[in-house]
């Protein structure tokens, strides 16, 4: 749909759901002090806000302040569950948005397969989503970018402390 953006959107599917990162570590410490979590719960912001007090769109709101992440990135993390309330990039963020819901579906693949040709998920009934698989051949950009990432890295950084921004 917006090829000049295809990069932003790859970055946005793979950080969108940041947020939910906190609220498992706090799932996982409450199930070992025996308290059960509610089934249903992932990925579901009106849930996770009943029971934590906040949803995992708002904590990816807090990483990317913390975090100085690019305003786009923001709108992706903290309204891909509602593009419509996005501020800087309401249709990259529904792009984010319909490639989350396709692999939501039951009907998405359990287990990619690496270097398979892109093929159609199936979309919901409303037809509003049109989305294809990653192109394999940009694995090996991926490795290549990692190798020299992992390369030119000196020092790690420290990650942001929550609520000093």
């Amino acid at each position: 749909m917006r090829p000049a953006s295809a990069d932003q959107a790859y970055f946005g599917g793979l950080l969108h759901d940041i947020g939910r990162l906190p609220l498992l570590i706090v799932a996982r410490e409450e199930e070992q002090e025996g308290l059960a979590i509610p089934g249903g719960i992932q990925d579901s912001p009106a849930l996770e806000r009943d029971y934590f007090g906040v949803d995992h769109c708002e904590v990816g709101r807090w990483i990317s302040c913390c975090g100085n992440f690019s305003s786009w990135m923001s709108d992706v993390l903290e309204h891909h569950h509602d593009p419509a309330l996005a501020t800087q990039d309401a249709t990259l963020t529904a792009i984010v948005a319909a490639g989350d819901r396709c692999c939501q579906s039951p009907s998405a693949p359990a287990e990619p397969v690496l270097g398979a040709r892109p093929g159609p998920c199936a979309a919901p009934s409303d037809g509003d989503l049109l989305c294809h698989m990653r192109p394999a051949n940009l694995l090996e950009e991926d490795q290549a970018a990692h190798s020299a990432f992992l390369q030119t890295c000196a020092q790690p950084t420290a990650f942001p402390r929550f609520g000093s921004c």
